[in-house]
């Protein structure tokens, strides 16, 4: 009982014989750690939420026990935010039959995502020997949880959304730090400072607190030492359409899209006009009348970049283009990062009878393309279709000798859901590891420019416009 490891006497929830009451609790405080994502951003509930797993953790009598606690608590937080992928299916899947399918799709992913985080708790349990220090254990879960981060981020089809350090994206002077540790650092040091309270006691909040006003601080001085760029800017018209999905969807609805999409840019007024993923339901190769219509958003010296589907060899590929005031493609990427069952059907040859869970019998291909786009002479961006923007390594690995980040995306399956704010967040996130500024525009959800630091200028979510952003970049 003097042990320094002995509980607070919260310690009569953990002895109780209800054990199904502390799934309950975890399930509950894994539940209550999505509300630290946006757009909720309660970036407090770290510590409610880990000090809680920790506890219980420490506590657990067997290995079964343990691994019971970590994967409930896992399930109970991926549950909650990730709820809103059933929005895809149920509204707008090609077949109606899968709709009955939305919910226990999402719930079961929710489920299957959570098996990785067992090893936070086999892991805990096989270290609790050797913690004999109390201030040990909440660095212990900090490093074990972002293990598993590191393993659903470094495959290739990994899930690496809401990460724990999303927590701070959208508290801009807590997430400079970023730059430095990338956002599995802040991971580490969001989890450590939660799991600190496990005991509650006073020294170890003061440690947790201290944590949070350190992050805080180095972040007020990097901005505050970083004023907003006046200089090397480059006007950039940005484009969201706002076309709801089902129309976007209709193959009777695709010459309006495009003449929409040239409404909304009006005259062109600045050297890069940019439209989300897919704007154009057509490939351009094969439609040369189409290519010149579109110089109507283009200047002189200007150009239109844009997403579309591109055909080649009996393969399609989800791209981006660049088009000059001719009508011209100087460049083209082809998306690389696919998602699963959206873009393809995982493994088609034994899971045909899902059909139309990856759009019938059509997958997407892999590009190929160099992860490089010159938009204009001297400003190439690094290109990423929708959720390539996830991959914290890819996108790393990729940025080198770029100007800025180019985002296109089209959120409209998740219109009305928590899921748009997540993947501006996450975007953003990554201009602030890389330094690069990030051009970002979606058909729905949330389109806007940030620099290097985070700062953002964005259009009203959800809403159909254009606007001009300055886009700072170094020469």
């Amino acid at each position: 009982i003097n042990s320094p490891l002995s509980p607070p006497p919260l310690d009569v929830v953990v002895v109780t014989e209800k054990r199904s009451l502390n799934l309950l609790l975890l399930a509950i405080a894994g539940g209550f750690l999505s509300l630290g994502f946006a757009p909720y951003s309660l970036w407090f509930v770290l510590y409610v939420a880990f000090g809680l797993l920790l506890y219980f953790l420490m506590h657990a009598g067997s290995l079964w026990r343990s691994v019971l606690y970590s994967y409930t608590f896992a399930a109970g937080f991926n549950l909650a935010s990730l709820h809103w992928v059933h929005s895809a299916f149920a509204a707008y899947s090609f077949d109606p039959q899968v709709a009955g399918w939305a919910w226990p799709a999402t719930i079961g992913m929710g489920l299957l995502l959570a098996l990785p985080y067992t090893l936070v708790g086999a892991g805990l349990f096989a270290l609790r020997p050797h913690l004999r220090d109390a201030a040990l254990p909440p660095l212990a879960l900090a490093l074990l949880w972002v293990a598993v981060e590191l393993l659903r981020s470094t495959t290739v089809y990994g899930f690496p959304w809401n990460l724990v350090g999303y927590v701070f994206a959208p508290h801009l002077n807590m997430l400079q730090l970023a730059h430095v540790v990338t956002v599995f650092g802040l991971s580490v040091l969001g989890v450590w400072a939660g799991a600190l309270v496990w005991q509650l006691r006073l020294k170890y909040v003061m440690g947790a607190l201290l944590i949070q006003l350190a992050l805080w601080g180095y972040g007020v001085v990097r901005l505050a030492q970083n004023p907003p760029a006046s200089s090397h800017q480059t006007s950039v018209r940005v484009v969201q359409a706002d076309v709801n999905q089902h129309t976007k969807m209709n193959p009777n609805t695709r010459q309006w899209q495009v003449l929409h999409h040239l409404d909304i840019s009006g005259p062109a007024s600045a050297p890069v006009v940019v439209w989300p993923e897919t704007a154009v339901p057509f490939s351009l190769d094969l439609n040369a009348d189409l290519r010149a219509g579109l110089t109507a958003a283009i200047s002189e010296h200007g150009v239109l970049v844009l997403g579309h589907p591109h055909w080649q060899n009996e393969q399609i590929f989800n791209s981006i283009s660049v088009l000059n005031h001719k009508g011209e493609i100087l460049t083209r990427y082809d998306k690389r990062l696919l998602v699963p069952f959206g873009e393809f059907l995982p493994l088609r040859a034994y899971l045909g009878f899902l059909g139309n869970f990856a759009l019938g019998t059509i997958d997407y291909s892999v590009g190929t393309t160099p992860v490089r786009l010159p938009v204009l002479p001297n400003l190439p961006a690094l290109p990423l279709v929708c959720y390539e923007a996830i991959f914290p390594f890819y996108v790393r690995a990729h940025h080198s000798n770029q100007q800025f980040i180019l985002n296109l995306t089209n959120d409209g399956w998740f219109k009305g859901t928590i899921g748009p704010a997540q993947h501006w967040y996450i975007a953003l996130t990554r201009s602030v590891e890389t330094g690069l500024p990030l051009v970002r525009v979606a058909n729905q959800g949330v389109s806007g420019i940030v620099d290097a630091f985070g700062r953002s200028q964005m259009l009203t979510a959800n809403t159909s416009g254009a606007e001009n952003f300055n886009l700072p970049y170094t020469d």
